[in-house]
Order: C-alpha cells, then structure tokens, then sequence
C-alpha cells in the first residue's frame, strides 16, 4: 500500500469569471467562485488527486485547477534559546 500524501489544489470556476464581468450573478454558483478556492486532498499521486478534484468539481461545469502542489510534512525544530 503506498502512503498517502497531502496536495493542496487551488481553482477556480471560469464560468463565474465570466458571469462577473458581464456584470451579472452566476445561477449555479457564488460568486466566491470566480477567485482562487484552496482544498487539501490526501491521495497517494497528484494525479489521483486531480481525478478526486475531477469528480467534485467537473471541467464540463468551468472549474479550473490552478495550481496542485504537494504539502511537506515539516521536521519540527527547537526553537533558538530554548533549552531541553
């Protein structure tokens, strides 16, 4: 079994862009949507996570990724001064 990595995905939906600069309201989705929404998945491969992203939030509906990056776990250090 391969371990499960966090990837944090940032998209958008261009339709509600769209929608915005014509000056109108999107009939399906908030107009939050036409700036960039952060989401963490945690999949094995950051192609597993865009076929997550996929599902959820579909092309055919003007979603769009903007960015995947994997989120590293980071080695926790001791803070300068502080004494064990």
């Amino acid at each position: 079994m391969t371990a499960l990595k966090r990837f944090e995905v940032s998209l958008y939906n261009q339709q509600v862009r769209d929608y915005e600069r014509k000056g109108r309201v999107h009939p399906s989705f908030d107009t939050s949507w036409a700036d960039l929404n952060f989401f963490t998945f945690e999949c094995s491969t950051a192609e597993e996570a865009l076929s997550q992203i996929e599902k959820k939030y579909p092309s055919r509906k003007g979603f769009v990724v903007s960015q995947i990056i994997e989120v590293k776990e980071f080695e926790f250090v001791r803070p300068t001064g502080v004494r064990v």
